[in-house]
């Protein structure tokens, strides 16, 4: 092997690494999800969301917190209510995703169903933590509802927002 195969190879187990990093470091759950696990989510809701996605669009999904093994899981209130925070960390991010050449450029349209596939996620994942007795995640909850309502949302998006929205308060 030589040392530019050797370089790649690092960088690709850089990358690997990324699915490592824990999610919810600031609030108490019952287990751990990590980046990996949360970005396989995304991906598959992406695709059950909008079926002929792009295969661009799906290697997004599948990396885009890969960055998160260098800056950590900054959480979203965090980002949401410190907008300049938010955008020099996107810009870190970004620098980190291009060098480890997986900087995906995606449509507005593939954009939107990624958004929302992430938050959905996001509601899937407390459901299971309330599920599970953790009322932790209740104010959590409201907060990924509250920004998918906000949302453009298909007949697909639409129809799993109610259907969590029944399995959540199902499980008070």
């Amino acid at each position: 092997m030589n040392t530019d195969q050797s370089k790649e190879v690092l960088e690709e187990l850089k990358m690997l690494s990324g699915g490592e990093v824990k999610r919810y470091h600031t609030l108490s759950t019952i287990g751990e999800q990590t980046v990996a696990s949360h970005s396989w989510g995304v991906t598959l809701l992406m695709v059950w969301l909008k079926p002929d996605i792009s295969k661009i669009a799906m290697l997004k999904a599948l990396t885009h917190d890969v960055a998160e093994k260098q800056t950590g899981d900054m959480p979203a209130p965090t980002k949401w209510n410190n907008p300049e925070l938010a955008k020099e960390l996107s810009v870190v991010e970004k620098n980190i995703e291009e060098a480890l050449g997986v900087d995906f450029i995606i449509t507005e349209e593939e954009r939107q169903y990624f958004k929302q596939a992430d938050m959905f996620e996001l509601l899937l994942y407390c459901v299971k933590q309330r599920s599970l007795g953790n009322t932790n995640v209740n104010v959590v909850f409201s907060n990924g509802v509250e920004k998918l309502v906000g949302m453009k949302l298909n007949d697909r998006g639409r129809t799993l927002l109610s259907h969590l929205v029944q399995s959540y308060g199902a499980t008070e």
